[in-house]
C-alpha cells in the first residue's frame, strides 16, 4: 500500500463527498477507492469514516488526520 494513495483517496472522498466521486477524480473505481481508505485506516489502527450504504461521515479521529492529510496531500 502506498501511504501518499491512500492518504490522497482519503481526502478526495471526503471532498468529493463519497467514494464513487472521489473515484472519478481520481481515475479509479469506488471500489478501489473504498479499499485504499480501509487500507489506511487498518495502518493507523484507528476508523476515519462512519460508512453506511448511503452516507459517510468523519470519526474525531477522522476529523484531525484530515488536516494533516492535507497538509500533506497539498
Amino acid at each position: 500500500m502506498d501511504r501518499f494513495d491512500s492518504m490522497k483517496a482519503f481526502v478526495t472522498a471526503v471532498d468529493e463527498g463519497g467514494f464513487a466521486a472521489a473515484g472519478r477524480k481520481l481515475g479509479l473505481s469506488r471500489v478501489q477507492v473504498s479499499r485504499l481508505v480501509a487500507a489506511l485506516e487498518n495502518h493507523l489502527g484507528a476508523q476515519l469514516l462512519k460508512r453506511t450504504t448511503r452516507t459517510m461521515a468523519l470519526t474525531e479521529t477522522g476529523q484531525v488526520f484530515l488536516e494533516h492529510a492535507r497538509a500533506l496531500v497539498s
